[in-house]
């Protein structure tokens, strides 16, 4: 072997060594800068795992192939070395030192700051503040239900052409556009929430207007054939300056601020009980525009393999520069407040939804969730059960829990934390073959999570964990809208205790 290995190679073969070393080179090469620039993602609850920064909360990374571009490399350098070794050795060499970079740059990113003034601050996004100033009332979480619940019942009346019926909250030119997207569909059900943001606001001709973006998942049937398909929309709702906001019970009732009646509205947008004008944005928000941004059948969702820390783990918390006149202020309205005991909560709800994503038992996620978050969840249960692929946490870990914000307005108050935790992610096809994530290795990543109550709510002593805040029963019967089955109360609305209302990776936090 070491006299072939020494021998001088003939003009021939060094002409196919040559050629051979333009061909497979740059596709090594490219490779190795995949294997330097990737970020894996995974798949656990939050979307951590497949989120990419784009146009989708929860989507993006790599698309679904059991394997991805290092088994590639790794397959075409053995057979370089094997048939080439003059070629071969010297490019191992390359992705040796590559893969070290790489290996150099994730331990270094295991760096878990919380010290102020920090140093990164992502750009500016949507900021309820601004909206209150003008619309006392208004509440992101409480628009954020009712979106949702607008937009799910919009689909279904559309196909069932009974549009009419929500005339009060559609323009009639967003009624004819969506009617005319109807045809031949015969019906619409399954309306399941990726994502749902606020991502503007404006003030024009007397009116305030918000664009907001949804990422669904919903079923159509058309001459008796069903097909899910992925849908993402922007939808620019609006109401007249200085009309307030109802409460978020009147808001998600659907009805009308004039006489607490279901909204039903005459041609001239006159209520049909109490004659008050709430068509037109003049009372309550109305979809002005619609725009389809991409609309497909549903796809399995984005998996990638990989371990360590994820993009952002290593960045400086953002605090909120006035978190700390927040807590003062806080504490003096709620002296019994135990920021341990909320701590404890944050821990409690964490762990609850992980088992609950790990064992596909997302209703036991219920109690801890708001409608819309809950929804958001749920969307991505469905997509990886439609696919036959399951993700597995393990070892979940919550290493550390840290207060950065708190804001209140007219009808709830919420904390934002953020947490650093690692877990063992990894997902299973229909035959248990691993096909993301890392089956040995745990997963180390930062999230920032937002919690909710209502207003003036004083924290209630609970019996233990894992009961119902009202009555102290057992979660083990909680509805699909979050109704205790053994008191009728509703415990995901932030009356009892602390609810999740959001979620936000590190790339995309801006305080």
């Amino acid at each position: 072997m070491m006299a072939l290995i020494s021998r001088s190679p003939s003009p021939r073969h060094g002409l196919a060594a040559r050629r051979l070393l333009l061909e497979v080179l740059p596709l090594l090469l490219a490779g190795a800068v995949i294997l330097l620039a990737s970020d894996p993602a995974l798949a656990r609850v939050g979307g951590g795992s497949s989120y990419s920064g784009g146009s989708s909360s929860w989507g993006g990374g790599s698309s679904y192939s059991g394997g991805g571009s290092a088994d590639g490399l790794i397959s075409l350098l053995i057979w370089l070395l094997m048939s080439n070794p003059v070629i071969g050795i010297p490019v191992l060499i390359i992705v040796v030192v590559v893969a070290l970079i790489k290996k150099s740059r994730s331990s270094g990113s295991q760096v878990y700051r919380t010290h102020q003034p920090q140093a990164y601050r992502p750009p500016p996004a949507f900021r309820p503040e601004v909206v209150r100033r003008v619309d006392a009332n208004f509440s992101e979480p409480a628009f954020l239900d009712f979106a949702q619940l607008l937009y799910a019942r919009v689909h279904q009346e559309r196909a069932a052409g009974n549009l009419s019926v929500l005339s009060a909250y559609l323009s009639s030119q967003v009624s004819s556009e969506l009617q005319e997207r109807s045809e031949g569909v015969d019906r619409i059900h399954d309306v399941i929430f990726g994502a749902t943001r606020i991502e503007a606001f404006r003030i024009t001709g007397g009116f305030l207007e918000l664009s907001v973006f949804f990422e669904t998942n919903m079923t159509e049937q058309r001459s008796g054939s069903s097909t899910q398909i992925l849908l993402e929309e922007r939808w620019r709702f609006r109401k007249r300056q200085g009309a307030l906001s109802p409460a978020p019970k009147d808001l998600l009732a659907m009805s009308c601020p004039g006489c607490g009646n279901p909204v039903e509205t005459r041609p001239n947008g006159t209520c049909v009980h109490c004659d008050s004008p709430v068509g037109a944005g003049q009372m309550l928000w109305q979809v002005s525009h619609i725009s389809v941004s991409s609309s497909s059948p549903v796809k399995p969702p984005p998996l990638s393999l990989g371990s360590g820390a994820e993009r952002g783990t290593d960045f400086p918390t953002v605090f909120d520069p006035a978190y700390g006149a927040q807590l003062r202020a806080f504490r003096s309205r709620h002296p019994e407040f135990s920021m341990q005991k909320f701590k404890d909560r944050v821990t409690e709800t964490f762990m609850a939804l992980q088992s609950a994503w790990t064992t596909q038992r997302w209703q036991d996620a219920r109690p801890y969730e708001t409608d819309h978050l809950y929804q958001t969840h749920r969307y991505w249960m469905e997509r990886y059960s439609r696919f036959k692929l399951r993700n597995i946490l393990e070892q979940v870990r919550v290493i550390d829990v840290v207060p950065v914000k708190i804001t209140s307005d007219a009808f709830y108050e919420a904390l934002t934390v953020r947490i650093k935790a690692s877990m063992i992610d990894y997902t299973l096809d229909s035959r248990g073959k691993v096909v993301g994530g890392d089956k040995n290795r745990p997963r180390t990543f930062t999230e920032y999570w937002t919690f909710i109550r209502s207003a003036g709510q004083s924290t209630a002593p609970r019996q233990k964990a894992n009961t119902c805040p009202s009555c102290g029963a057992p979660l083990d019967n909680v509805s699909q809208t979050g109704i205790c089955g053994y008191c009728d109360a509703k415990i995901t609305g932030g009356d009892f205790d602390w609810v999740l209302s959001s979620i936000e990776q590190d790339e995309s936090y801006r305080g």
